[in-house]
């Protein structure tokens, strides 16, 4: 399976400062998202992931409005194909290593 182009724009005002940030990654690309703390990173790629609403902007995925147009579209996060893996452990500590790897695709069928 050929991954899909992803074209975003991605603007969420938080308290402090705004996220404002385009990128397009061809089909089949990689994007590495780096910068100091506080700078937005996990914004960026909680709204790319549908964890965060847009405050204006657009992400595109093969094409698929996934979020913002003109009709402030968000679509679900499990829904969009893109999963966001964080720096933080989110394990079930009752389950071994194979069960929690497995408990996602177990989940969805």
């Amino acid at each position: 399976m050929t991954a899909a182009a992803l074209d975003a724009h991605v603007v969420v005002a938080r308290s402090r400062f705004t996220v404002d940030v385009e990128l397009e990654v061809p089909a089949g690309g990689t994007l590495a998202v780096m910068g100091p703390s506080g700078a937005g990173k996990s914004t960026l790629l909680q709204a790319l992931a549908g964890l965060v609403r847009l405050d204006a902007g657009a992400i595109r995925l093969g094409g698929d409005l996934l979020a913002g147009g003109p009709w402030g579209v968000h679509r679900d996060p499990a829904a969009r194909g893109i999963s966001l893996l964080g720096q933080d452990p989110r394990l079930f500590p009752h389950l071994s290593v194979r069960e929690n790897i497995a408990f996602g695709p177990r989940a969805r069928g």
